[in-house]
């Protein structure tokens, strides 16, 4: 059916739809009833007629105002939705867009409106869990595992692409477990699996949401790990933190796989107890200050002396002197006697140096995997569809890099790697064969990373004065590759150094995992809800950014970093000084007088003599004549302030503390501790009463 007519009228014209009966609310109506309409005539063409001719609102004054002008187009929309799907924020997709097209109108606002309208139309209705576990149920190219509880809601969830299945199957030596946090508006802790690649990238295979950070729960996690994607291919060693829980799991998921310590965290553990027994304190003098610095890196050369030591034996006698030298110091030795020395097989180099961990000893490669990741979240807000969609942009960058720099690494051969510049121009005078000490299609078949090994070993078997000592068997078992001790055997056999005399972690290609069984059926129509959420470790944070807490030997570094903003580290402060231990074990009375804002702050008389403060009021007061100085110093101080108390500041001891600003009336009594160094007390009423503190 044809329309005859067509009506048109201000946009700026109805009446406001509600009273804001729930929350204020604004209106662009103003009930303009400017009309016109347009006719069809039957003899053809149209017919304009003005109705109402008036406008009761000036003219607008930018196109922008009318949301009919800032509609995006077919294209883009299409734009948006690509973008978005990139984890590019929306600021950055408005630029891109209005790069692309300087007249265009559209504002942060649509494009905002554009991601919740393609968002709606992919839930249809249902809750983004339910949505997540439906398409990675119907996706063949992902494995997926969750549990929940009788109610159906979440509590263990973990998935993975196929594509990087496989990257794990093909470099499955190396496996870097950690958990991250903030990244889910659940709280829920992420346990992050890392494997480390021949050419060195660090690929981030799988990722498993726990509720909680207990044993059962790592052991799913880790469970589910072997089960989707390692089977039972070769892992040479399992890299992870001190946490005994995860420690735990792997031992009773994988028990003949070595696992070994972060030594890096290992450390830092050791430092946080080291600045606890050396303190030092802006409020010291500089020479003990330098004196106990100086004892601080004299100890732990000495404990990385031990980590480092050669032979087990060295490591005993080392750690015996360690014991010998610092006696004095009990509560630190019993530390290190209790938590590090029960593990030392696990980040000490005799031990360690049995385990072939191709030079893998610290978890940096997993931290640094956790900042790419979180690069991609931006903020810890989303749920784990979200998560999902970010962890697939960012395994397709990672994949689009990894082929490339396999194929280039595999096309173009370093001249100093060459190996044909190894074989000597020979031959052989039984066989009159070329002499040939390495294969020359070695480069073909290993990644340079070995070959660099290699060659180092070559320079070094060239070398028969300085480089005599007896063979160790160190470097074969850490490296997986001939140490220069095993080239001149080679050498002295006429032995050619193939592929197979490298361990197959630096092939380029190497036999295929086992494969893994099929999973189990999903269950019919599952009901399903999202995950509670967590309440985590730590203080709570109200921002959204996903950077971690301060390690435990930052806060030691710093006590008050814990009261500043997170990830933030500060000088360090004493916490044993006189005036510190003197005001956190004495009392304080303030009271308040009735018809005025009087205080009058009474210090304890051991006080008194360590106490020199000065005290200064911006606005008007009157100090009663019987407060004199010396009475305000060492007995109390009467203040009558007949406006608010904006500022107040001390001089302990000759320094000036940080400045306090007054929250106001009626607050409450509230008492600082300002730099672990003196109290400050702010309040204002106007009624009597009195507190102790």
């Amino acid at each position: 059916m044809t329309r005859r007519s067509l009506e048109m009228r201000c946009d700026k014209g109805g009446i406001k739809r509600g009273h804001g009966a729930i929350r204020e609310s604004s209106t662009r109506m103003t009930e303009c009833d400017f009309e016109l309409r347009i006719h069809r005539m039957q003899t053809g063409g149209f017919k304009l007629e003005v109705y109402r001719p008036y406008h009761n609102h000036p003219s607008s004054e930018d196109a922008r105002q009318h949301s009919q002008y800032r509609q995006p187009t077919n294209q883009q929309q299409e734009r948006i939705e690509s973008l978005t799907k990139a984890g590019v924020a929306p600021r950055f997709i408005l630029n891109e867009l209005l790069e692309a097209d300087h007249d265009t109108l559209i504002t942060t606002q649509e494009i905002y409106n554009c991601k919740a309208k393609v968002r709606k139309e992919r839930l249809s209705g249902k809750t983004p869990i339910e949505v997540l576990v439906e398409e990675l149920l119907e996706d063949d190219g992902w494995a997926l595992q969750y549990h929940t509880e009788e109610n159906g809601v979440v509590n263990f969830l973990f998935f993975t692409p196929d594509e990087m299945i496989d990257i794990a199957q093909a470099s499955p030596s190396v496996i870097l477990i950690d958990a991250t946090y903030r990244t889910n508006k659940y709280n829920l802790p992420a346990v992050h699996f890392q494997t480390v690649t021949p050419i060195g990238k660090t690929a981030s295979i799988s990722l498993a949401f726990v509720t909680n950070e207990e044993e059962a729960s790592y052991r799913l996690a880790v469970s589910a790990f072997r089960e989707l994607v390692m089977g039972n291919s070769p892992i040479e060693v399992l890299l992870t933190d001190d946490e005994d829980a995860l420690k735990n799991a792997l031992t009773a998921i994988f028990p003949t796989i070595p696992q070994l310590l972060c030594l890096w965290h290992v450390n830092k553990n050791v430092l946080t107890k080291v600045q606890q027994s050396w303190i030092t304190n802006p409020a010291f003098s500089d020479e003990t200050n330098k004196r106990r610095k100086q004892r601080r890196e004299e100890f732990m050369a000495d404990w990385e002396a031990i980590c480092y030591a050669r032979t087990e034996q060295e490591f005993e006698e080392r750690y015996s002197s360690l014991r010998e030298k610092y006696f004095h110091q009990s509560n630190l030795l019993t530390y290190l006697h209790e938590e590090k020395y029960p593990k030392r097989q696990q980040f000490a180099k005799p031990w360690t140096s049995q385990v072939c961990h191709f030079g893998h000893t610290v978890t940096s490669r997993a931290e640094s995997g956790h900042s790419k990741f979180k690069g991609w979240l931006l903020h810890s807000r989303h749920d784990l569809l979200d998560i999902k969609d970010r962890w697939a942009s960012m395994t397709r960058t990672f994949l689009t890099d990894y082929r490339k720099e396999l194929a280039t690494e595999r096309d173009r051969i370093t001249h100093e790697l060459r190996v044909t510049r190894w074989n000597p121009k020979e031959f052989d005078p039984v066989t009159k064969q070329p002499i040939q000490y390495l294969d020359p299609e070695l480069n073909n078949q290993v990644v340079d990373r070995a070959l660099r090994l290699l060659v180092k070993q070559l320079e070094y078997a060239r070398d028969d004065v300085q480089y005599n000592m007896p063979c160790s068997g160190q470097f074969e078992k850490i490296h997986g590759i001939p140490c220069y001790h095993t080239i001149r055997e080679f050498r002295a056999a006429k032995i050619t150094i193939k592929k197979g005399h490298i361990h197959s972690y630096w092939h380029f290609e190497r036999d295929a995992g086992i494969p893994l069984p099929p999973p189990p059926p999903p269950p019919q129509d599952p009901v399903i809800f999202a995950p509670h959420k967590v309440v985590t470790r730590g203080r709570p944070r109200k921002d959204r950014s996903t950077r971690r807490d301060p390690s435990q030997f930052e806060i030691a570094a710093s006590p008050a970093a814990s009261q500043r903003r997170p990830g933030r580290v500060g000088g360090e402060i004493s916490a044993v000084s006189p005036i510190y231990k003197a005001l956190s074990t004495s009392t304080y009375a303030l009271t308040y007088q009735p018809g005025y804002r009087l205080a009058v702050l009474q210090f304890p008389q051991p006080l008194l003599p360590l106490l020199s403060i000065q005290i200064s009021i911006q606005g008007r007061y009157t100090q009663e004549p019987s407060c004199s100085k010396s009475r305000r110093l060492h007995n109390s101080c009467r203040m009558r302030s007949y406006r608010s108390l904006h500022r107040l500041q001390r001089n302990v001891g000759g320094q000036r503390a940080q400045r306090i600003s007054s929250p106001g009336r009626n607050v409450g009594i509230k008492q600082l501790l300002c730099d672990g160094i003196a109290p400050a007390l702010l309040s204002h009423k106007q009624h009597s009463s009195q507190t102790t503190f």
